[in-house]
Formats: structure tokens, sequence, C-alpha cells
């Protein structure tokens, strides 16, 4: 989630969370218009994607691990 990202991006970065928010927002303008123009898709669509995954829940070390215990799974270790 935004919010999630946003705090994120502050913390990363060293920055205040307005300057952070137009980064994220920045980046996601330029990923929307890279899947678009490339892929004639809406990059932000779960339908597009094999898994998706709110890391602001689950936390990254979580996310992480069931992507890895996923993609075995499938047979792609």
């Amino acid at each position: 989630p935004r919010p999630f990202r946003v705090h994120a991006a502050a913390e990363r970065l060293g920055m205040d969370p307005a300057e952070a928010a137009r980064i994220v927002d920045d980046t996601d303008a330029m990923r929307a218009r890279y899947h678009r123009e490339y892929y004639d898709r809406d990059w932000a669509d779960p339908v597009n994607y094999h898994m998706v995954l709110n890391t602001g829940l689950m936390g990254m070390a979580a996310s992480a691990e069931l992507v890895v215990t996923r993609a075995r799974g499938m047979g792609w270790s």
C-alpha cells in the first residue's frame, strides 16, 4: 500500500514523508507509462501477475519466503 511505501522510502532515503510521497508517486507514474507503452497493460492490475503480496502487512522476510516456496513448488528452483 502507498502509505507503507512512502514510509519505507522516507526511512531508506532519509527524507521527509512529503518528499518521499512525491518520489513514490513519480515512480508509479513512470512504471505505469512503461507498462502501458511496451506491454499495453495496467501495471497496477493484479490480474497481470502470478502472485501479489502486501509486504506492508506480511513484512519483507515472510513475503520473500512465500515467493521462494511457491517458486520451488512450481519447479523454478
